[in-house]
């Protein structure tokens, strides 16, 4: 392997975990969400079951997605006006294919809620011998942990105090890469580096939506199939055949008086 690749690489072991920083499997083997005052525990899946969370997640990657994103260059011939960069790098990668399994409309949705549900969706950059980004790789955020090297955890190939970011493969390895090989798009947030879970601070209240969807689906069900509407088919299943006996026996008595069925009289 050669200089260039082993630099592009960047990648080192983790040492140390802690509470602070638990690792991937260990917030799998411990359930995904956090338990609400309900006992619905909230997470992602769960968050997405509420419709205006979809619709609205749906409406803003989607329109983001689908915006143009152009690359624009100093025109020479006028000053303090700008052209399509046309021919640029970075114009392929943001409007058609950051990658090769992904569209850019693809790829920026998916990022934008990323960020708008964890707070902040992270891409792997790739770059060529040239040192230019030729693929961008979303991350998954529930398996992307932003540690200082040497605060929270040791990490190999890091300088003490310098951020780096820890992926947890889907093989359950961690790989570490250095913070020039990681696009990071934050959301709202408070130190510009990461932005709030906002699935974690409205947990609450998002299981309630959850608790009153599944009570009023109890409700109907027990409506439809519960003791009372039992007991009441029941009934109408015994009481049917004496409806049924007694109209007959009053048409009859009409019949006999020289009535009809409706009341009329008779014709002559």
């Amino acid at each position: 392997m050669g200089v260039v690749a082993r630099a592009l690489e960047q990648r080192a072991r983790v040492h140390v975990t802690n509470p602070r920083n638990p690792a991937y499997w260990a917030e799998r083997l411990f359930g995904g969400g956090r338990a609400t005052a309900t006992g619905i525990s909230v997470g992602i899946p769960e968050a997405l079951r509420v419709p205006a969370i979809l619709g609205g997640v749906r409406a803003v990657g989607e329109d983001i997605g689908g915006a143009p994103l152009p690359v624009r260059r100093p025109d020479p011939s006028r000053p303090k006006a700008t052209i399509d960069a046309r021919d640029h790098y970075a114009w392929d990668l943001l409007n058609w294919r950051p990658c090769p399994e992904m569209t850019a409309i693809d790829f920026r949705g998916a990022l934008t809620g990323h960020a708008f549900l964890r707070g902040t969706g992270f891409a792997e950059l790739v770059f060529d011998q040239g040192m230019r980004v030729t693929q961008m790789w979303p991350l998954r955020p529930d398996r992307v942990r932003i540690v200082r090297s040497g605060v929270e955890t040791e990490i190999e190939g890091v300088p003490k105090g310098e951020i780096a970011f820890v992926v947890t493969l889907p093989t359950g390895e961690q790989r570490v890469l250095q913070r020039q090989f990681v696009f990071a798009l934050p959301g709202f947030g408070g130190n510009g580096l990461v932005g709030y879970n906002v699935v974690e601070m409205m947990r609450e209240a998002i299981a309630l939506a959850l608790a009153a969807e599944e009570h009023g689906a109890r409700v109907l069900v027990n409506a439809w199939s519960g003791p009372a509407n039992q007991f009441r088919f029941a009934f109408e299943q015994v009481r049917t055949p004496w409806v049924v006996s007694d109209m007959e026996g009053s048409m009859q008595r009409r019949m006999k008086k020289g009535g009809t069925i409706l009341g009329w009289p008779r014709p002559l």
